[in-house]
């Protein structure tokens, strides 16, 4: 009976988790920053559920990326939350077991700063580069959980201070588990170059609705894979992709002609 209990209590605080008004951290790829040749992401929120004019306060986030890439983080610029780049920074926590945790921190100055919550939509909160003489080619870059044991003993837990009613609370409820993780690897795909005489455009990128291929050689099909080699679609239609029903960020569209691959990167905006 104690067993039958306990149990009936966990899915009960489940239940009331679940229902609580937050928002799921993710993390986009924006591409190569053109001033400094670095990659450059963005730090996302999406809430689940509706309300107006929330005053901002201070925020954050942990991630891991792999020890000895040389990596740090910074020239934060603003994003569509419309908190200023001067209100953020980034720093090392510290290395635990071959990972190394970084954690960017909102620190509000005198202004406020307000967003809306619509539920599904997401919001930037911080765009900033990940700094390295050379960009990483290998490992992820992982939002870090705030019940991992590095994260709690360096204070590094990830939180989201908003004020919706007067009173400001954190709306930090978990990360995206399709979107927390970037892998460098597949960020670092050169896009494979045709001969002159075989014609291949693909077009518009960046793309918002359709993406169009033309080619002057018969193709098999295409497929679109997002920054962490997942498939996200594939089509036997070689002259046309529909990408309006994905988030946005980077992808590798790869065309499959005669056996062969050829690989392009597109930007979904």
């Amino acid at each position: 009976m104690k067993k039958q209990y306990i149990t009936f209590v966990l899915a009960l605080l489940t239940i009331v988790v679940h229902g609580q008004d937050a928002y799921q951290f993710s993390l986009s790829f924006l591409g190569v920053n053109t001033a400094t040749d670095n990659y450059q992401m963005a730090l996302v929120a999406t809430p689940n559920f509706d309300a107006p004019n929330g005053n901002t306060a201070d925020l954050g986030a942990a991630f891991y990326v792999p020890e000895g890439l040389g990596i740090s983080i910074g020239n934060f610029q603003a994003a569509n939350s419309g908190i200023p780049a001067s209100e953020w920074i980034g720093y090392s926590s510290g290395i635990d077991a071959g990972q190394e945790l970084f954690q960017i921190l909102r620190v509000p100055g005198v202004t406020n700063y307000f967003i809306d919550a619509e539920n599904g939509v997401p919001i930037q909160l911080a765009i900033f580069d990940v700094i390295a003489a050379t960009n990483p080619t290998t490992g992820t870059i992982t939002l870090a959980n705030n019940d991992d044991p590095f994260v709690l003993a360096t204070f590094s837990e990830n939180f989201l201070n908003v004020s919706f009613t007067g009173t400001t609370s954190n709306y930090f409820g978990q990360h995206d588990p399709t979107a927390n993780s970037i892998n460098f690897e597949t960020l670092s795909v050169d896009e494979i170059l045709v001969p002159e005489r075989v014609k291949l455009s693909v077009y518009p990128n960046p793309a918002s609705d359709v993406i169009h291929i033309s080619a002057s050689f018969p193709v098999d099909k295409i497929a679109l894979y997002d920054v962490m080699g997942k498939l996200v679609l594939s089509s036997t239609n070689t002259k046309q992709i529909q990408v309006n029903t994905l988030n946005t960020g980077m992808y590798l569209l790869k065309i499959y002609a005669n056996q062969q691959t050829i690989t392009r990167k597109v930007i979904i905006e």
